[in-house]
């Protein structure tokens, strides 16, 4: 059977590279055959940082020249992992050519990540919702994402029942999902795991060979949106009190951050985000993925909100019994006895296992229906 998954795979970000890959490494392990559709619309590639970065035609020249080649380097990064580990299509860039080629999939699967969040998507909404797929196809949904909490536009819920009434199978993330999909008049959606889980850490070490970063134990930042001083603040406290080294792992090219931090990573392969989780004695992060991989690798953390779409992080913490492991972001003191108290993980580890066996059976029990052997 021919699977072909549309998902944000090429967001320049850890968590969207690794879903992509846990996903149809899972199916093709599994006697599928898997390919990510690889669509990467404009706004993932380097053109919308230029075109209105500068009204003066010199200043943009020079802009284009002093940010061009760090542009490049970081999305060149998560281009070749994506090429050496992820089975894909040929490229499409524009909703047209998606629209007008002739797919031959089995099965058509939309997700992980936010592909149901209309703010983050826009106009690309549609091929998310898997709308240019032929009539008549069988459509799933896997571990797919509003990103917020809720929705209360009535066009925009009655847009969600008609795109989705006729898919195959619906499996959403979160829990806030569930309830937007109740309330566009969806209910046979169930909730599941992110695709990462799919692999434990020991799986997930084995899969990429790369040598250990840091000897001594480390506590680990992985910020987003800009925060990285904020949740290095955290982590320092922390640290004195651990004794631990701190690790920042970034796309960003911050320089001031270097020197509050005992290692400073960048532009790294998504295969050394697995290393540098599998092996840090804490973690700190605002990322979803961040906190899942925290979780998955049962391993101590503390996460911070964001400015937005904090739902993704409250469900999975409220899943696993951990949502008094989020700090709000606007608070600027770390409490420091939640922090540092001890996450036990030999009451969490069932119910991750109990989570992953239901993502697992979701997809093996939807998709052999229609195996052809």
């Amino acid at each position: 059977m021919k699977i072909g998954i549309i998902t944000i795979h090429y967001g320049v970000n850890y968590g969207s590279a690794l879903q992509a890959y846990a996903l149809t490494r899972f199916l093709n392990e599994n006697g599928f055959d898997a390919e990510i559709i690889n669509y990467i619309p404009k706004r993932y590639r380097i053109t919308p940082y230029f075109s209105s970065s500068k009204k003066n035609y010199l200043l943009k020249i020079v802009f284009i020249i002093a940010r061009a080649p760090i542009l490049f380097l970081h999305r060149k990064v998560f281009y070749d992992f994506l090429k050496k580990y992820v089975p894909l299509s040929k490229l499409y860039k524009t909703d047209d050519k998606i629209y007008k080629e002739n797919f031959k999939y089995d099965v058509f699967i939309t997700g992980s990540d936010q592909v149901w969040n209309k703010d983050y998507n826009g106009e690309t909404q549609d091929i998310y919702y898997l709308n240019f797929a032929p009539k008549g196809a069988i459509k799933i949904s896997c571990s797919a994402s509003f990103g917020k909490s809720d929705i209360t536009d009535k066009k925009e819920l009655m847009e969600i029942n008609k795109v989705l009434k006729n898919y195959k199978a619906i499996s959403i993330r979160e829990n806030s999902g569930l309830k937007i999909l109740y309330k566009a008049g969806i209910k046979n959606a169930v909730q599941v795991l992110d695709p990462t889980f799919l692999y434990n850490r020991d799986t997930w070490k084995k899969h990429f060979k790369t040598k250990r970063l840091i000897q001594e134990p480390y506590i680990l930042i992985y910020a987003l949106d800009g925060e990285e001083e904020k949740l290095i603040n955290y982590s320092n406290l922390i640290a004195k009190m651990k004794g631990y080294k701190t690790a920042l792992l970034s796309v960003a090219n911050k320089k001031q951050h270097r020197s509050r931090v005992d290692y400073c990573f960048r532009n790294k392969s998504p295969e050394y985000f697995i290393e540098l989780f599998s092996n840090a004695s804490y973690i700190v992060t605002n990322s979803f993925h961040g906190v899942a991989f925290s979780i998955n690798f049962e391993k101590q953390f503390v996460a911070v909100s964001r400015k937005a779409y904090n739902s993704r992080l409250e469900s999975i913490l409220n899943m696993f019994n951990l949502i008094h492991r989020l700090i709000n972001r606007t608070s600027s003191n770390l409490d420091l006895n939640t922090a540092l108290s001890e996450i036990n993980y030999s009451k969490i580890r069932s119910l991750i296992e109990e989570q992953r066996n239901k993502l697992n059976s979701f997809l093996m029990n939807n998709l052999k229906l229609n195996h052809k052997e």
